[in-house]
């Protein structure tokens, strides 16, 4: 696949400002006139596609491209004039990946960057700690690697377990990952007797797991992971045991939902604010499609509409979660970030809970797909009170 970024109708009035964001990190473009012409499209063999977002027909000029097998995972972004909800929604609803909005350059910057595999969010990296990595193939200690430092974890790697418990009691870090079978003896005999107590992965075959289970016993700070899991998973499961144990109330249904998302660090301004959509939602947070999600456990400020209602609430989360472009966890998911609500003001997280548990009713009953559309003839009120 060519470094080429293929523009489909108008590319928006900042196309020079475009043009050289490309240009910086060594992309080129392309104009192609109209979505008709599939087959001049999959001739530049893009590394993206950016199409004029207000097409009528946009929805079927997307699955135009998607049948063609070299253009199935293209990533496609739908270019808007300005923003608008709707828009937005339906970009998303008919099947693009993400958006870019003309004037917001940090976003569209953002989306280059992480397309073409440059090294993304250089202003809003979030040091996660250091990590321990020890496993005796070098391949796979790479690969895992290139998956933590991606979510803002720093790290050091051991080939052996003597060379890891030193590294443990002389840098503390924030978690180990270990494999089981590391030379010369296992490492999950040394983690009872370390003075350092930090949470331990320990990587290991299916066959070995129950002997593996008894001599971890009741210890709270390893866990056992299959050896074959990918560095997704891994970074997933790392991160939900590094996280406070969750409030109960957070492990509510999660119910689809789809609306814009305006996210930006917390300390950002308007200038850093980015647009997204949500995929769906818990009472404790939502998951947010964008093909730019930020590090693990940034902070963001969320601005959205919530479920069954009217305006737009702001809250405070965190990144708990985290799909990346070509990775391999959780295929059903579309790509971009779970997020965990930590603050808010009284009045708008009272707002988000009232209308996630009317969604949440509402759901139970209809057994429906519900959109960011309240249906008709139903106000929140009423399913609220019956």
């Amino acid at each position: 696949m060519s470094n080429c970024f293929v523009f489909v109708g108008d590319p928006g009035s900042d196309a020079k400002d475009k043009l050289g964001v490309l240009e910086s990190i060594g992309a080129t473009a392309r104009r192609v006139a109209g979505p008709e012409d599939v087959s001049a499209i999959e001739s530049l063999s893009p590394q993206a596609i950016i199409i004029d977002g207000e097409y009528p027909d946009l929805g079927e000029r997307i699955v135009s491209f998607r049948e063609r097998r070299s253009l199935s995972r293209v990533p496609i972004i739908a270019r808007l004039p300005a923003f608008k909800a709707q828009r937005v929604e339906n970009a998303f609803r008919n099947g693009c990946d993400d958006i870019c909005v003309d004037g917001k350059m940090k976003q569209f910057r953002a989306v280059s960057a992480v397309v073409t595999q440059n090294e993304d969010w250089q202003t809003m990296r979030a040091p996660a700690g250091l990590v321990v990595l020890a496993h005796k193939d070098r391949y796979l200690r790479m690969r895992i690697g290139q998956v933590l430092r991606k979510n803002g974890f720093d790290l050091h790697f051991a080939g052996s377990t003597d060379e890891l418990v030193d590294v443990v009691e002389t840098h503390k870090p924030r978690a180990v990952i270990a494999a089981a079978d590391l030379p010369p003896r296992s490492p999950i005999t040394y983690v009872p007797g370390m003075e350092h107590q930090s949470p331990w992965i320990i990587l290991a075959p299916t066959e070995q797991m129950q002997i593996l289970e008894a001599a971890v016993g009741d210890a709270e700070n390893i866990k056992l992971l299959d050896h074959s899991s990918d560095p997704e998973a891994l970074t997933f499961v790392l991160n939900d045991f590094l996280m406070p144990a969750q409030k109960s109330e957070r492990r509510t249904p999660r119910i689809l939902y789809g609306t814009p998302v305006m996210f930006k660090p917390q300390d950002g301004d308007d200038d850093d604010e980015f647009l997204g959509f949500s995929y769906n939602v818990n009472i404790g947070g939502l998951f947010v499609r964008t093909l730019t999600p930020p590090p693990m456990q940034s902070v963001l400020q969320l601005r959205f509409t919530p479920p069954m209602g009217l305006g737009t609430v702001v809250l405070t989360a965190q990144v708990v979660w985290r799909k990346d472009i070509g990775s391999s966890g959780g295929a059903a998911t579309p790509e971009g970030m779970g997020v965990q609500f930590v603050d808010a003001m009284p009045a708008d997280l009272a707002g988000f809970e009232a209308g996630y548990n009317a969604l949440r009713v509402y759901d139970e009953r209809s057994n429906i797909t519900f959109t960011s559309v309240i249906p008709e003839h139903t106000s929140p009120q009423n399913i609220i009170q019956s």
